[in-house]
């Protein structure tokens, strides 16, 4: 059992959930006016960038790539349908599926968030200097040691 201030700040899961909210709370002060939440704008982002490499986007990849809950993303892409910003079309090869795409105002929401985002990104990290990369292979290792065991 934690007791000390001492030991709650060499404890790496209670650092992690303090910078979390951090993080989300910085994200939501430049998304918010935007009518963004950070899911909805990581969906646009996880859209956008597999666009990029093939024409064929399913919410399956989306998922993959975001490591998203399949039902909230569900919700978020619903969501982001009823605003024009995405689209859903018919999978040409997997009838079960259907492909995701962009619409212009998508895109343009899109890049309008990556513009708000990513100076929040820079400051926010900025204290770590070179250790910013460090820190980011840490946490990779963290998220593959729980997807193998299956946390």
């Amino acid at each position: 059992m934690i007791t000390t201030p001492e030991e709650l700040r060499e404890n790496p899961g209670y650092q992690l959930w303090l910078v979390t909210n951090a993080w989300q709370r910085a994200l939501r002060r430049v998304l918010h006016p935007l009518g963004l939440t950070h899911v909805q704008f990581a969906v646009l982002a996880s859209v956008a960038r597999l666009q990029g490499g093939t024409s064929l986007v399913t919410q399956s990849d989306v998922c993959r790539v975001g490591s998203l809950d399949p039902n909230m993303a569900s919700d978020v892409v619903r969501s982001l349908e009823s605003r024009k910003l995405l689209v859903r079309k018919e999978h040409p090869n997997d009838r079960r599926a259907q492909r995701l795409e962009l619409t212009e105002e998508g895109e343009r929401l899109f890049h309008e968030g990556r513009a708000a985002v990513t100076p929040v990104k820079e400051t926010f990290f900025a204290p770590l200097g070179d250790d910013a990369r460090r820190l980011a292979a840490m946490l990779e290792k963290l998220v593959e040691a729980a997807e193998s065991e299956g946390r």
